[in-house]
């Protein structure tokens, strides 16, 4: 089953149409009102065997987090993935998330060049930031998924070769 979270996105990715949204504001709905949502959802689709929240990226705001999780776990039950944007995740919201359920992430790295993702792409996230965020994961034994954008015509093979690396 598909469920937003929540709208909009923090971030200004210029391949993305957050980018160009006049007022792109961020709302997340109450972990309550989700759980209602998702209860509705099971009580009229049985075969559900998953939750795939469709957010730009999931909230991770502590506060939030913590009383969502809380709730999942106890009124839902069932595994879920999620979209996040790199460097948002610590050991703690990891462990949180992987206890509510969590099993994968699909997360948005577009290039494993520093340089594109900040010149081309307005993000400013390390490879360094990604690799540690990459083992809290895998030692939370969660699976992740990552986007690429391929054939950007502005890399160039020191681009490439730092994305090999990466990966």
């Amino acid at each position: 089953a598909y469920i937003h979270a929540g709208r909009g996105c923090s971030f200004k990715c210029t391949f993305c149409i957050n980018s160009v949204m006049e007022n792109p504001s961020v709302r997340f709905r109450t972990p309550e009102v989700i759980m209602r949502e998702i209860k509705q959802t099971l009580a009229s689709c049985k075969d559900v065997k998953r939750i795939s929240f469709m957010d730009e990226i999931f909230p991770v705001r502590q506060a939030w987090l913590s009383e969502f999780c809380r709730l999942y776990k106890e009124q839902i039950g069932l595994a879920f993935q999620i979209t996040l944007y790199p460097s948002m995740l610590n050991e703690e919201k990891a462990a949180m998330l992987k206890e509510a359920g969590l099993r994968e992430i699909s997360m948005g790295v577009q290039s494993g060049s520093e340089r594109i993702r900040a010149e081309i792409y307005h993000r400013r996230d390390k490879n360094e930031s990604l690799v540690r965020e990459t083992r809290i994961l895998s030692n939370n034994g969660i699976m992740v998924y990552y986007d690429f954008i391929i054939r950007n015509p502005y890399e160039t093979k020191a681009d490439l070769e730092q994305a090999l690396d990466l990966v």
